[in-house]
Formats: structure tokens, sequence, C-alpha cells
């Protein structure tokens, strides 16, 4: 049983994959080349955490995976606290990500990134931990589309609503 997870998109040596290192036509990209997505997701579904360091773009789907399989995310913030700052995170205005997220500061990850994410996931205990993945649980709906009774669309026209141009 996992720990945690990582995948990175472009370097291999970040990642817990065993195949980070084989090239391969299916699956996830990682390290720069394409992963078996069966290990991946068994990976993913074995952890309890999972580290979400920035995409190079804005369709990454980490968080999404994260949700799904109810591993907790892991998110590097400039300032190490969530306080109401995950404006950025998808459906905030519906989705409290301060009871779901757990926060590394950049600082502190910058300078030993191991000792830094392992802090944050032994400063939570396993209560803790269980009331976290709960309101995953609850997220879900609000959060993936493949979700029973899925409010996306709702989710999606509220988030445009409230854009001011």
């Amino acid at each position: 049983h996992g720990r945690w997870y990582v995948m990175s998109s472009t370097n291999a040596t970040l990642s817990n994959l065993s195949q980070c290192t084989e090239t391969r036509r299916i699956g996830t990209y990682c390290g720069g080349v394409w992963q078996d997505y069966a290990e991946t997701q068994r990976v993913r579904e074995n952890a309890e955490f999972s580290l979400m360091l920035r995409g190079d773009d804005q369709a990454s789907d980490r968080l999404q995976n994260a949700v799904a399989s109810l591993t907790i995310p892991i998110v590097v913030e400039d300032d190490g606290r969530g306080g109401g700052g995950f404006e950025w995170l998808p459906f905030a205005h519906a989705i409290n990500w301060d009871d779901i997220v757990v926060v590394v500061g950049r600082k502190a990850f910058d300078r030993n990134a191991s000792a830094a994410v392992a802090e944050a996931i032994e400063s939570i205990d396993q209560q803790q931990r269980e009331a976290r993945r709960r309101v995953m649980q609850e997220a879900r709906r609000e959060f993936l589309w493949d979700y029973p009774g899925s409010r996306v669309h709702e989710r999606i026209l509220q988030a445009a609503a409230r854009v001011r141009v």
C-alpha cells in the first residue's frame, strides 16, 4: 500500500511508477514517455495521497483522478497555506477545497521536497484523513462528469455566471 502517488509529465525521477523508464504507447504520459494506464490506476487506487505538481496545461486530469480514487491531493503553494486561497481550483464556489487539499509550503518544498511532503502527510491523523475522504466523496458529484447524478454542467454555468466581464 503506497503512501502517496506522484506522476510527472517531464521528469521520471519524480514518479513512483516502476514503468517510468520504459516506453509504451498506451496509458499516461510519465517522464517523457507513455505508460501503461492499468499500472498507473493501480498505484493511484492504492495510494492515500496524490502530489499535485503544477501541470503544464490547464487540461491536466490529476485532480480529477485524485478525487475519483479518493487519494488526498497535496499541493505546493507559495505561502504554504490554503485558507481560502484555492480560487484557482475548479468550482471553488461549490467545493470547499480547504477540507480536501493538503498544502506544502513552496520554500519547504524547494529546500527538501521529500521531507516537506512527508511532514505534511504525518501532520494528518487517520481521523482527519477519513474526514477529507468523506468530503471528497461528496465532492465527486460536483466535480466528476461520470459520477452518478453529476452536477458538473450546473457548476460550469454557475462559474461562468460568476465571471465579471
